[in-house]
């Protein structure tokens, strides 16, 4: 494979500026069609940004044999649906996160993957990204030492949208996305601390809903632990009084603090000196991802990507919020 042609399903609003245009600007990679429920929709996306096929159907978007990979860019609810639609159209799925809305319907994709032998990727864009690059990097070269403990604080604001019942955006309707914004934005934290570290092995918390905005869970208290020994714990509360996005490693020589979601910057703190690491950060933030992918794909070299570990992260928040949701169909 010398290119990589691209296909989407769905043309939302992370499509626009986020993760759409890299399939099309990144080297050796195209994207050639586009499909969403709503034909005038996908239409005017096409024109727009330049896409030569926008299709009516999916399963025509499925029978392009032009199409190597296809960029799921759908609520979770139809992950799996259009995963295992890829696959037995002989396509890559790449998968917005989380994988599905559930361990169960992961490894259903996982066993087809097996069994074709076709890979599957999953958007966690950060690990493309220069600043969580090179914190593994600092890590792995063991500039703080050994990890004591890790510590994640997401505190947000109740969005305006999510203000009236009746019009929520399917973000804080389980049903559609599987969970809350936990599951939304809480997961992209995480999957970079085993980006870092590796698999997780156990997770478990207070999962509550303390703001009444909507059904889903707004108020997480956690402590997770992985397989290498490393323990850690957060909160995540979307129904605060102000906005905190704050990761903490803790080493025996020293720390690293930096915004979990942001990639601009980061700082080192080593023997009371700290020191600021800061980087350029893209509109198309899931371009350098998706240029690794394809990169992957035409031989060039490895990716950061790991479907095994964007799966274990879903054992571990089904582990955390099984029983609020359990509570709450009652």
């Amino acid at each position: 494979m010398k290119e990589v042609n691209w296909g989407m399903i769905g043309c939302g609003q992370v499509t626009e500026i986020k993760s759409g245009p890299g399939l099309y600007k990144a080297e050796n990679s195209n994207l050639l069609a586009v499909y969403n429920d709503n034909y005038d929709r996908t239409l005017d996306y096409t024109k727009r940004h330049g896409i030569k096929k926008a299709y009516n159907e999916v399963e025509d978007l499925l029978n392009d044999s032009d199409i190597d990979i296809i960029y799921i860019a759908t609520p979770p609810k139809f992950h799996k649906e259009y995963a295992i639609r890829c696959l037995k159209a002989n396509k890559i799925p790449y998968i917005e996160k989380p994988v599905a809305m559930n361990l169960d319907e992961c490894l259903e994709i996982k066993a087809l993957s097996e069994e074709l032998n076709i890979p599957v990727y999953v958007a966690f864009y950060r690990r493309g990204m220069e600043k969580f690059i090179k914190i593994k990097e600092l890590l792995e070269a063991q500039v703080i030492g050994d990890i004591r403990y890790v510590y994640v604080t997401q505190i947000m604001k109740v969005e305006d949208s999510e203000l009236t019942r009746e019009r929520l955006p399917w973000r804080v309707i389980p049903e559609i996305s599987g969970g809350g914004k936990f599951l939304d934005m809480g997961v992209h934290v995480l999957d970079c601390l085993e980006f870092y570290f590796g698999e997780m092995d156990t997770m478990q918390g207070i999962v509550e809903n303390t703001g009444g905005y909507y059904e889903a869970d707004d108020t997480v208290v956690a402590t997770f632990r992985f397989k290498n020994g490393i323990i850690g714990s957060g909160t995540w509360c979307y129904v605060a009084d102000q906005e905190i996005n704050e990761v903490q490693i803790v080493g025996e020589k020293g720390r690293i603090l930096y915004d979990g979601l942001s990639g601009k910057s980061f700082t080192l703190i080593k023997d009371g000196v700290e020191e600021t690491f800061e980087f350029e950060e893209f509109d198309h933030v899931a371009m350098a991802y998706q240029q690794a992918v394809v990169n992957e794909l035409i031989g060039k070299e490895k990716s950061h990507a790991n479907f095994d570990e964007a799966i274990n992260l879903v054992k571990m928040t089904d582990m955390l919020l099984s029983d609020y949701y359990k509570r709450s169909a009652k």
